[in-house]
């Protein structure tokens, strides 16, 4: 794996120099993602001239929904990447199910008579975060 690392190195150098102009970058290096299409794995060779780049699934998917698939995963084991489900736009697929939970939860808060400035006191909000940071407890 010299390879991979001395691009990674050099990537990671690059990084760090946006860093330093004030630029909020991370890079991340993932495992072997499979790529999954019809129910069929896609093959690659770069030998061969066939592979599919993150731009190619960013044109098809948007940059949304690749970040969702991605940030869903650990980073540190291999992926299996459904395009077809990426495209699905039913409960199926978690990115579109999280956005229709969000707009679900946006409604409800509209008609309701809750304003969050008037009903959450700071204080509850220090506790809880307090609280989540402790160990799990059981008795």
């Amino acid at each position: 794996m010299p390879i991979i690392t001395d691009i990674f190195q050099g990537l990671q150098g690059a990084f760090d120099v946006m860093k330093k102009e004030h630029q909020n970058i991370e890079f991340l290096l993932y495992q072997l993602v499979n790529l999954y299409e019809e129910g069929v794995k896609k093959t690659m060779s770069t030998r061969r001239g066939e592979y599919f780049s993150l731009n190619d699934l960013r044109e098809d998917l948007g940059p949304d929904v690749i970040k969702f698939f991605f940030l869903e995963k650990k980073s540190d084991h291999p992926m299996d990447f459904d395009i077809d489900l990426a495209k699905d736009e039913s409960k199926n697929n978690p990115y579109f199910y999280a956005q229709y939970a969000y707009v679900r939860c946006c409604s409800i808060l509209a008609k309701s008579s809750f304003d969050p400035s008037i009903e959450i006191d700071l204080n509850e909000i220090e506790n809880c975060t307090k609280l989540l940071q402790k160990p799990l407890i059981i008795l």
